[in-house]
């Protein structure tokens, strides 16, 4: 089992050689009771792990439910935080920032140097200063986990909604809607976003997401929602 010290020995476990359901399962098995993905899909879930060690994001307080899942990616390499050290709690969760963790828990190798002809106009490959979105968003459109919105463009710096999540994490595990069993939901806010349905299918089948009357698919998701 993954032991829960302050290094978070993950990798003891090979899990960068996992690929699809077989890592998520994994990554989720090395945060205990719950899933890493609990939090950004379903904000009524915590944790219950605690980590000692304070010197990584010391805006994320050990006391924080977030904080063991974010120490866990962390030291997966899929996130790392703002360059000052901090881990921005409070922060909306943008959707190329999705996109990256999604990408990261596919343990796929990313070239970051590769030249890019991006698929959306909104953005910008030669802009060093973002150049990390446009190689993880090109990629994520490249293996079919989005598709941008209708006007054509990714909206790489807007809030990623809770239905959003969902297709691009199950996505990114290799979930397509026609792979959805037709599970009777309980939600009664998701009329607006019937495109999330197969989604939230299978992550309620999964137990991921759970099944009750309210899922508030269009609600925006803080960094510590999402982690």
């Amino acid at each position: 089992s993954c032991e829960r010290k302050p290094s978070l020995e993950c990798r003891s476990k090979n899990i960068e050689k996992l690929t699809g359901f077989d890592r998520l399962n994994q990554v989720r098995e090395c945060n205990a009771k719950y899933q890493m993905f609990s939090l950004m899909l379903d904000d009524t879930q915590t944790a219950t792990s605690v980590d000692t060690s304070d010197s990584v994001f010391p805006d994320l307080p050990y006391t924080h439910p977030a904080r063991p899942y974010a120490l866990n990616l962390k030291e997966l390499g899929i996130i790392n935080g703002y360059t000052d050290g901090r881990f921005g709690t409070y922060n909306n969760f943008t959707r190329a920032e999705m996109v990256k963790v999604a990408i990261g828990l596919m343990g796929v190798d990313v070239n970051m140097n590769m030249d890019i002809d991006s698929p959306f106009p909104d953005v910008d490959p030669k802009n060093p200063d973002i150049k990390w979105q446009a190689t993880y968003i090109s990629l994520a459109k490249e293996l079919g986990i989005v598709n941008g919105y209708e006007n054509g463009n990714f909206g790489p710096n807007d809030p990623v909604k809770k239905a959003e999540a969902a297709k691009i994490l199950f996505g990114a595990i290799g979930f397509t809607p026609e792979k959805a069993n037709n599970i009777s939901l309980d939600f009664t806010d998701i009329s607006g976003v019937s495109w999330a349905k197969p989604y939230l299918q299978f992550g309620v089948e999964k137990g991921i997401i759970p099944n009750s009357s309210s899922y508030e698919p269009t609600k925006p998701i803080t960094r510590a929602d999402a982690i």
